[in-house]
């Protein structure tokens, strides 16, 4: 049993890899997928948002039945949605199609990684937060590869569909494998579960303050992913100075979370959240403050280190909460993401434009100062679920 659990927990990790991959090819792309299907620039965004919708939308449905019904049926829809939507991203010329098709792989990114994330923490009785930190520690490693990859399909006259086959590919093996697991079936054996899950989580407190922080944190991240290369090329034209800065940026959100699974285990996580987000609140005002484009390109590497662990922290801190429906628990989390990474960069962006890009990157301080703020309080009132 342990042998083959260590071979789901090494096929989970790599699936982590692909996601990371896809993500960051996708974000790499963008520009390219719009010429494509001869999108206007502004338009682009609605891309974004379709992905972030179906990363709303289908986890926390998901998470409800997997909690209901099993981990089986939900990781091969997840696929299923995700290959589903490649598929249709290969085979269609018709723009309004293609949105869709994002939607789609979107609501399958949430559930797989979601779904994932609530297996290793089955598979993995009493080392939940050293699998989450590590599965988050291979989808960084796979979204620091991503450009990488474009760059050399690119050198080799291929072009983005090219990748996205090869996703489709990948996808479709996941399936099959998932399909042939026997995932144990959640809550079997206990008494059948009346309503709605969600509902009944979303009236904890406990639960509120979790997704709060996970907002916060999610839009932070996204808001300095975008912000590097605009803040640095402010400064420089240097192409090499701004990959640079974000190629380390991930780079050192994968040594902090590798370093996160260890330390995790012997420090309470939601102190150790307060202490990884206060170094990023330093990190990002530094960034601010700096008129140097070196200092601000090592600044934004350090930054990665900071932001590096508060994810997986805060899914296992909240599924710990609730164990009894980790699936849903982390359904409204993955849905809580979705909407810090639509609505946080859009208004981080929004003040860059008015103001200038240094008071851009300086107004995430405001997110990470919430989720200090929500930890102590959890820590000071020792909140617990309620029954």
């Amino acid at each position: 049993m342990v042998k083959k659990n260590l071979l789901i927990d090494i096929t989970i990790y790599i699936s982590f890899i692909f996601l990371g991959l896809y993500l960051s090819v996708f974000q790499r792309a963008l520009i390219d997928i719009g010429k494509y299907y001869n999108m206007a620039s502004y338009l682009q965004g609605t891309l974004v948002s379709s992905h972030f919708a179906g990363l709303l939308v289908m986890p926390l449905i998901a998470g409800e039945i997997s909690d209901k019904y099993g981990r089986k049926v939900v990781s091969c829809l997840g696929y299923f949605f995700f290959f589903a939507g490649l598929v249709t991203t290969l085979i269609t010329s018709n723009v309004y199609l293609y949105v869709f098709s994002v939607f789609l792989i979107g609501g399958g990114f949430g559930i797989i990684e979601g779904l994932m994330t609530t297996v290793l923490v089955d598979f993995n009785p009493g080392k939940e937060s050293m699998v989450i930190n590590v599965s988050q520690a291979f989808f960084v490693a796979g979204a620091f590869a991503g450009p990488l990859l474009v760059s050399l399909f690119l050198s080799k006259g291929y072009d983005w569909r090219h990748l996205y086959a090869i996703f489709a590919a990948i996808a479709l093996i996941y399936l099959l494998y998932f399909s042939m697991l026997p995932f144990r079936k959640a809550l079997e054996g206990t008494e059948k579960l009346k309503g709605l899950i969600v509902l009944k989580l979303l009236r904890q407190p406990l639960m509120v303050l979790f997704a709060l922080s996970i907002l916060m944190y999610v839009g932070i991240e996204q808001g300095i992913s975008f912000y590097v290369n605009t803040y640095i090329k402010s400064m420089t034209s240097s192409e090499i100075i701004s990959s640079l800065a974000l190629s380390g940026f991930w780079g050192f959100m994968v040594v902090g979370r590798i370093i996160c699974s260890y330390i995790s285990r012997k420090i309470d996580p939601k102190k150790l959240i307060v202490v990884l987000a206060s170094f990023a609140t330093i990190s990002i005002l530094l960034i601010s403050l700096s008129r140097n484009y070196v200092l601000a390109a090592i600044g934004f590497s350090i930054l990665g280190l900071g932001l590096s662990g508060i994810w997986p922290l805060l899914v296992y801190s909240s599924s710990a909460a609730f164990p009894r429906f980790a699936g849903t628990t982390i359904g409204i989390m993955m849905a809580s993401s979705a909407i810090g990474g639509m609505v946080i960069p859009f208004a981080s962006n929004a003040v860059g434009s008015l103001i200038g890009p240094s008071a851009g990157v300086g107004s995430l301080i405001i997110p990470a100062v919430v989720v200090i703020a929500v930890q102590l309080f959890i820590i000071r009132k020792a909140l617990k679920p309620k029954p």
